[in-house]
């Protein structure tokens, strides 16, 4: 958990001396977008998921997590471009874009732009420059290295004996895996029914059914998932907004809420909240429940990132966030 009082006052005093590579969180009390921070959409730079690193070159130049460089397009979007483009700087442990940026929401998302080139919603926020992690583990690599050397040298002692015991084994081994394979053979000739299919292609839901979806863990233990009105495209964690989600499973293993609309996972933020409403995306599939949890395409880990004056869902690490697991309650 970054602490934003003392955050990069003497690491990060005068990034134009240099090379520097940091984090970036938007700072505006009130606005939809405070502690959020920056990632790519389409090729251009948006307010939300993530934890993206930039790169702020001597020159002035700000290059994009390792790839491309940050500028202005014709229509005054913040957009990735293959040259480097100069007028940034730091100061205070801020950053600063000489032509002056704000974030617009436009279709529910809110784009990074120059200022007064905004048609919805705009808000002037200020980048505060956060430290990445790499700078957090160098010393602790350093003692990692030395134990690792010592830890090394004790593997290859084991795997000496374990190697006569492997020989042991095999013999054993085989026997069991023969009755294993008839057991899945025995599987793998099941018919499946058209009407019993909950799935597309060779992939097949194991869960039907309506669920209220709650988290599970640190300070929002069993809050309610929330979808609120005022931002569709990304689920609330807990607080006194919207409604409770409750889910209902597809036969494609997508998520349907109580409205009648799909669950939709950002691949670029990694948010999750309803598809559009005007239909240009579907629904995210391989949706599955274990051991009481909700997950997505294997994996029960999620975030709740801090997002305005409250919490959204993410399946992506954001600055600030909060691992938690949703919790299926049936309905």
């Amino acid at each position: 958990m970054f602490n934003l009082k003392t955050i990069l006052i003497s690491t990060l005093a005068s990034l134009a001396v240099a090379d520097q590579t940091f984090g970036v969180l938007l700072i505006r009390s009130g606005s939809p977008y405070h502690y959020s921070s920056l990632t790519n959409r389409d090729e251009k730079i948006v307010a939300g998921g993530g934890n993206k690193k930039f790169t702020l070159t001597e020159k002035g130049a700000l290059k994009y997590d390792g790839g491309k460089w940050i500028g202005l397009d014709d229509d005054g979007y913040a957009v990735q471009t293959d040259k480097p483009v100069t007028g940034w700087s730091a100061n205070g442990g801020y950053l600063y874009f000489d032509q002056g940026l704000i974030v617009c929401t436009e279709d529910y998302v809110g784009y990074v732009k120059k200022h007064g080139e905004c048609k919805g919603d705009s808000y002037g926020m200020a980048w505060k420059i956060l430290p990445t992690d790499d700078d957090d583990d160098k010393d602790d690599d350093k003692e990692d290295d030395k134990e690792d050397d010592k830890e090394d040298d004790k593997e290859d002692d084991k795997e000496d004996d374990k190697e006569d015991d492997k020989e042991d084994d095999k013999e054993d081994d085989k026997e069991d895996d023969k009755e294993d394979d008839k057991e899945d053979d025995k599987e793998d000739d099941k018919d499946y029914d058209d009407d019993d299919d909950h799935g597309d292609g060779d992939y097949y839901c194991t869960i039907t059914g309506t669920y209220a979806i709650k988290s599970k863990g640190s300070k929002h233990q069993y809050e309610a998932i929330k979808k609120v009105d005022a931002h569709p495209h990304v689920f609330s964690v807990g607080g006194d907004q919207g409604n409770d989600l409750i889910v209902t499973f597809q036969k494609d293993c997508s998520l349907v809420d109580q409205d009648n609309r799909g669950v939709y996972v950002d691949p670029y933020s990694g948010e999750v909240g309803n598809v559009d409403p005007w239909g240009e995306l579907t629904p995210s599939v391989k949706w599955d429940i274990d051991d009481g949890y909700l997950i997505f395409n294997g994996e029960s880990h999620f975030k709740s990132c801090p997002s305005g004056n409250g919490y959204s869902l993410s399946i992506n690490d954001c600055i600030g966030g909060t691992d938690i697991g949703l919790k299926a309650l049936g309905k």
